[in-house]
């Protein structure tokens, strides 16, 4: 039984098998088609159906809003071309100053108080139109006006000459006074900056030449303005002034310098009065300057005119800079009877950045600019290839002259000497200790000394 059973199913399986196999060569074409064969079928199938009406349609209408959206975008970008840029810029410092007076100084000049303030709190704006003109606005609140006005310009490019500004700004006079005080080194500038022009109402033109090499700057200027710009007067008093600059060396993009320059101003008189008179090398705020007398000081002086010559010099090497400028001021009296007179003030300053920076250049316009420290101080964001780290210590010191002692006019000698400490957290920020020593050569007291400490927060952007 058990073998009758197993022939049975294995002629079935055979029979199955047999049947499948006649089945599927049933279905098999005697000639099948190659592979390229199959392919060229398809595409002609595929070739030879028309697309869609409703696909090509919203084809189209993809493409259409395709180019309206370029057209939208290339419309907006002639369009903002058209639109003034605006960068916000504002400085805050906070200043805190002590002084330890001798008596004698204190009997020569009287009592300087101690005191803080704001020597600075300003707030403006700058920025460009059709990127041949550019503007500043700019405000300060520390000042006598509260707030008082400061650069307000407006510039255009002309080709084949260079820059033309009209406003209120800075006449060009000196590297230390056309440099910005946010990149100064000391909290004020050294004593001959008494005489350099402040900002003033007027017209000027500056470029540079030789690729750079150099810069010229030269304005005509109304100079008895108030704290708002205004002049007003038709014997009102006015300046030319100009400067020059050339850098005979200049390597690895501002690391290693050597700048040279020149200035002069002639000063026309409304008043027909002069006065020279300055203080130490500090202040405490920008308007209670009261606290602080003056320790040298000519008085009034009747003159017509007077003029001021400049010579300047700086050497960058690296982390170690030298900076030096003399001025000298012939004043023409208005009565010819009495002898003109001659005033002159120098300085000379050197500075170390403990940490290996150096200060930077700005070669278009001949003046320092904002030095970024290798590593920013404290915790935040760490920029790339900037990361967190000491910040930037830079350690100077500076001799400054001034002699207003000229034929009958004794106004006074006054020495400084300067020993600074500066700490960039970050480029924005710094914290500046300043150690002033006064020596007075005074006609009258004789010689005396004063001691001046003062510290400043002082925050830009």
């Amino acid at each position: 039984m058990k073998s009758f059973a197993i022939v049975t199913i294995c002629i079935v399986l055979l029979l199955l098998s047999g049947g499948t196999r006649r089945g599927f060569a049933q279905d098999l074409p005697e000639n099948p088609p190659s592979l390229a064969q199959r392919f060229a079928e398809s595409t002609t199938t595929f070739d030879s159906q028309p697309v869609p009406d409703d696909l090509e349609s919203r084809f189209n209408k993809l493409e259409e809003q395709w180019k309206k959206q370029q057209a939208a975008e290339e419309k907006k970008k002639d369009s903002d071309l058209l639109k003034p840029t605006i960068r916000w810029t504002g400085q805050v410092q906070s200043d805190f100053v002590w002084f330890s007076q001798s008596a004698a100084n204190r009997e020569a000049v009287g009592n300087a108080e101690d005191g803080a303030g704001f020597r600075r709190a300003r707030l403006g704006a700058t920025g460009s139109i059709f990127e041949t003109t550019e503007y500043r606005i700019e405000m300060d609140f520390a000042q006598a006006g509260r707030p008082t006005f400061l650069d307000n310009w407006v510039s255009v490019r002309v080709p084949n000459l260079g820059t033309v500004k009209a406003g209120h700004f800075f006449e060009p006079f000196n590297l230390e006074r056309m440099t910005s005080n946010r990149y100064a080194i000391f909290m004020e500038r050294g004593l001959p900056d008494l005489f350099s022009p402040k900002r003033h109402t007027g017209i000027g033109a500056s470029n540079t030449y030789l690729d750079e090499q150099g810069t010229w700057a030269v304005g005509g200027f109304r100079s008895t303005e108030d704290p708002f710009g205004d002049d007003f007067g038709d014997a009102a008093g006015w300046s030319g002034t100009g400067r020059v600059t050339y850098l005979p060396w200049y390597e690895n993009d501002g690391e290693y310098l050597w700048h040279v320059g020149g200035a002069y101003s002639y000063r026309a008189i409304s008043s027909q009065q002069v006065r020279f008179a300055e203080r130490p090398e500090i202040r405490v705020t920008a308007v209670s300057t009261a606290e602080i007398p003056f320790f040298v000081d000519t008085g009034n002086i009747a003159a017509s005119h007077y003029q001021l010559y400049g010579l300047e010099t700086s050497l960058v090497y690296s982390c170690l800079s030298l900076q030096s400028e003399y001025v000298w001021v012939p004043v023409h009296r208005s009565d010819g009877a009495l002898p003109n007179l001659f005033y002159q003030g120098a300085y000379v300053l050197g500075s170390w950045f403990i940490t290996g920076e150096h200060r930077v250049y700005r070669r278009s316009t001949g003046t320092f600019d904002r030095m970024t420290p290798h590593t920013n101080a404290f915790k935040g964001p760490i920029a790339a290839g900037n990361p967190r780290g000491p910040g930037a210590w830079e350690l100077a010191a500076r001799w400054s002259y001034l002699d207003l002692n000229s034929q009958d006019v004794a106004g006074g000698r006054l020495n400084d000497i300067t020993i600074g400490l500066n700490w960039y957290l970050n480029p924005y920020t710094r914290i500046t200790w300043n150690y002033i020593h006064a020596m007075l050569d005074s006609p009258v007291n004789g010689d005396s000394t004063a001691d001046i400490f003062g510290m400043r927060f002082g925050f830009e952007f």
